[in-house]
């Protein structure tokens, strides 16, 4: 299992935002801390997803449960780098795979009614 924390998106146009990531042995005792620590559980997102390598770029397919299908294309940029390169280069790379338009950036709770950031 893997938690993941996600940072305020960083632009008008795409998904970019912090993310940093680890690897957790124990699930039952992780959902435990957090809980402990004032998280609450709102869903649980079911997806099956296939991960693609392209350069050093990420390409992951995704069937989510209720909600549809979706292409993601990610690099990791350094802290403190600019990601504005990145950024042209993974719309050059969706193009490159026949997509032009109909870019979401809302997330999976976003998508299912489940969270709203307007509101939060």
């Amino acid at each position: 299992m893997i938690l993941t924390y996600k940072g305020a998106k960083m632009d008008a146009i795409s998904k970019t935002r912090k993310e940093i990531e680890v690897e957790v042995e124990d699930s039952e005792n992780t959902e435990s801390i957090l809980e402990n620590l004032g998280f609450k559980a709102v869903e649980r997102i079911k997806k099956d997803r296939t991960t693609y390598l392209f350069n050093k770029f990420i390409i992951t397919l995704d069937d989510v449960y209720k909600v549809g299908k979706f292409v993601e294309i990610e690099k990791e940029v350094a802290e403190g780098e600019d990601f504005e390169d990145t950024l042209d280069k993974i719309f050059e790379i969706y193009k490159k795979i026949g997509i032009e338009e109909g870019f979401e950036r809302r997330s999976y709770l976003e998508l299912l009614g489940i969270y709203n950031p307007d509101t939060q």
